[in-house]
């Protein structure tokens, strides 16, 4: 009987080497599946993690790109917006001057210079009318007095800072000599030269 006893110890033994053996390859299947598994997880949470900073990355950029333009913009509109400012206290400089200067008596011949200068550019008219600024038809005797030739019909006119339009209807022809028009030129290119307009 030992020797019974010692075969089925060896038998035993030998079976569970063998299951010995055949757990340490399901061991390390598993070992190596669960490796595989972890570094698949890993890679797409990585992956994932990279993504995301890259979303991040790209919204940030895409917002400081917007803040950026968002500024320029600020800062041309203030920028244009004092362009504007400089440029009215510019002309209302030259409106006050032209106001002064229609006060004094060298206007009264400058606009007979004005009425000889229209009538240069009609040649020849028996009749026309003369628009003035209300102000202004005190010089009607003046006036008529430097083209005697041509009856003369003066009218108030709708303009105020001066100046004066001569018109024929014999030409059908119009002559606007304001100073309200040479103002308006101005500030026509003023808005050419500068790229913005001065509104009034």
């Amino acid at each position: 009987m030992p020797e019974n006893r010692d075969k089925l110890k060896s038998y035993i033994s030998s079976v569970i080497l063998m299951a010995e053996a055949d757990a340490k390859i399901v061991m390390d299947e598993v070992s190596e599946a669960e490796a595989k598994a972890l570094e698949s997880a890993e890679a797409l949470e990585s992956a994932e993690a990279d993504r995301r900073i890259a979303e991040g990355a790209a919204a940030a950029k895409a917002a400081e790109e917007k803040r950026v333009v968002a500024s320029r913009l600020c800062t041309r509109r203030r920028l244009l917006e004092y362009r504007e400012y400089c440029a009215g206290q510019a002309f209302e400089e030259v409106r006050k001057r032209i106001e002064a200067y229609t006060a004094t008596p060298e206007y009264a011949e400058k606009l007979c210079v004005l009425l000889v200068k229209a009538y240069g550019g009609m040649p020849g008219i028996t009749a026309a009318r003369v628009f003035l600024r209300q102000a202004d038809m005190k010089y009607q005797d003046a006036l008529a007095a430097r083209l005697p030739e041509v009856r003369l019909e003066f009218v108030e006119g709708r303009f105020v800072l001066g100046g004066l339009i001569l018109m024929s209807e014999e030409k059908a022809r119009r002559v606007d000599l304001t100073f309200d028009s040479g103002f308006s030129d101005l500030s026509g290119r003023f808005s050419e030269i500068t790229g913005f307009c001065v509104e009034d």
